[in-house]
């Protein structure tokens, strides 16, 4: 081999080597490394300055270290108008300032890392190390303290922003920066340290889009509902608690479509309750239903060009035109909904339909069982429900009939078929009752649900102490909701931060298991239910 060619392998070998050796990883065997990156005095930018005016901070670590998720994890208290630079140099951290930041006079500014800054091998984290200084001449070393909780459940939030406001305008929550601020623990609890003696509003924010601002309908919200005063002598101020919840959001309107002339869906996000549709006509009959987001609404005016809708809800008024469908109602056929119904005997028995009804003709309905027919002593249309009453007997089974043309809807259309409904009247024996001794001593109404399986089975409104019975329920596990409905609208209603409301309160009654036959009675104590007292 010539002697050149040997000196080439020779320098070839000996970098494979040296780039082996520079390669950083875990050593092989021994325990798993889980200690965090420590940061040393030697190399870093002194802690806890004061007349701070530096654009750069160095922080030197005990080993390699590497930082990500920065948005998230690094945040400045108080906020800054520009995000911080911050990068990695082997045992060091680099954090810049923006050139066109301004730090404010005489001011305490804590950086808190999070968990941003992890060991480069083994990736544990330095969990919430903070670099504090001054821009003045001391360090603010008033603090408080306390926990952000979820209105219903009262557990612990984690990660919720706390935020601290010297502005005391109603608007500042949702429109400028905080004074200070911090994030919840695991467990929801917090602590702002390095304040300032002053006067300020305490919030907490579920912020979505890291903007330290109320500024989304998606975020949750908390607030202290008195002023802050935070002093020498009342430092440091601890157990302190801000429940968190979502505000209800502004309905916004969607659509108004008209697919067959007769029928127009209504479209709202979220859907706001109470909300009225009308025809601004006299001319025409109408009627809606509720089903899951969409308002349907039936009318007669089929074959006008356009229509006005007029929509309602609380103080909000809102004028839609809607233009005529293609297609007509009329084209879709009126069929039953029903094939089989249980109901007690004493039930009114309601079957329900398509379309909106017009008429029935009885002379084409019959009722019976297998032996003779029953009299219908009344019946009506509702909206879709053609109901009937008759004389009934417990246990039995029986038959509706209905035969072609015996219905008749708003548009003129008859069902086109002959239909059969089978009825099932339930054996009393196998129900039960239930009785409630409500105790109150306020003034406020309270709406009381009977549940079922997450259903509702009946609703009522509670306004002063008393019995409440349920009968004729069949057996199973029932459990009780109550809401304080303190604005007395008859339903629960969210907080709200302009008015500095609360949510409503909610509370739940699980009662004993109810069997066939037997009656169970169970005292609900509204104050103790509430107030725990």
């Amino acid at each position: 081999m010539k002697q050149w060619h040997f000196r080439i392998l020779v320098y070839i070998v000996l970098g494979l080597i040296g780039l082996s050796c520079a390669v950083i990883g875990r050593p092989e065997g021994g325990d798993d490394d889980k200690t965090a990156p420590a940061v040393l005095s030697e190399g870093s930018t002194p802690n806890a300055q004061t007349r701070f005016s530096d654009r750069r901070i160095e922080l030197a670590f005990d080993e390699w270290v590497t930082v990500s998720n920065t948005t998230k994890e690094i945040f400045v208290s108080p906020p800054l108008s520009y995000p911080l630079q911050v990068t990695e140099r082997g045992k060091k951290v680099i954090v810049e300032f923006n050139e066109k930041e301004e730090l404010k006079e005489n001011t305490t500014y804590q950086i808190n890392f999070g968990k941003s800054i992890k060991d480069l091998t083994a990736g544990n984290a330095l969990e919430d190390y903070t670099f504090l200084f001054s821009t003045g001449d001391q360090i603010d070393e008033l603090s408080m303290s306390g926990k952000v909780i979820d209105f219903e459940s009262q557990e612990g939030i984690a990660d919720i922003i706390v935020l601290l406001h010297d502005n005391l305008s109603d608007t500042a929550f949702t429109t400028i920066r905080p004074t200070y601020l911090t994030r919840t623990d695991s467990d929801g609890v917090f602590e702002l340290k390095n304040l300032r003696a002053d006067t300020f509003q305490l919030y907490a924010l579920k912020d979505e889009n890291v903007s330290y601002t109320y500024d989304m309908q998606e975020e949750q919200i908390g607030y202290l509902d008195t002023l802050l005063i935070l002093s020498e002598a009342l430092n440091p101020i601890s157990g302190l608690t801000l429940e968190l919840f979502d505000e209800e959001d502004t309905p916004q309107f969607v659509e108004a479509r008209q697919r067959e002339g007769g029928l127009i869906k209504v479209v709202y996000q979220p859907q706001p309750k109470d909300l009225k549709v009308e025809l601004l006509s006299d001319s025409y009959v109408s009627y809606q239903e509720l089903i899951n987001d969409t308002i349907y609404f039936w009318h007669t005016a089929v074959d006008e060009d356009s229509l006005q809708l007029e929509l309602s809800y609380d103080e909000v008024l809102e004028v839609e035109y809607v233009k005529k469908a293609k297609k007509s109602i009329k084209e879709l056929p009126l069929d039953c909904k029903a094939t089989a119904l249980t109901i007690a005997a004493t039930d009114t028995i309601r079957l329900p339909w398509t379309k909106p009804l017009a008429q029935v003709d009885t002379s084409k309905l019959t009722l019976s069982d297998t032996s003779q027919n029953y009299k219908i002593s009344e019946y009506g249309t509702e909206a879709k429900t053609l109901w009937l009453l008759s004389e009934l007997s417990s246990a039995s089974e029986y038959m509706i009939k209905l035969d072609s043309a015996a219905v008749t809807d708003w548009y003129g259309q008859e069902n086109r078929d002959s239909l059969r409904v089978r009825l099932t009247t339930t054996d009393p024996s196998t129900f039960g009752s239930i009785k409630l001794i409500v105790s109150k001593s306020d003034s406020i109404s309270y709406l009381l649900a009977l549940m079922k399986n997450g259903e509702i089975v009946e609703e009522r409104t509670v306004m002063e102490a008393g019995e409440i019975s349920f009968t004729n329920m069949p057996a199973g596990t029932y459990s009780i909701d109550m809401i304080q409905d303190s604005n007395g609208d008859g339903r629960w209603t969210s907080g709200n931060l302009k008015e500095k409301r609360k949510p409503e309160l909610k509370e739940q009654v699980t009662l004993e298991a109810l069997k066939a036959g037997w009656d169970i009675e169970a005292t609900i104590d509204i104050t103790e239910l509430f107030y725990g007292t």
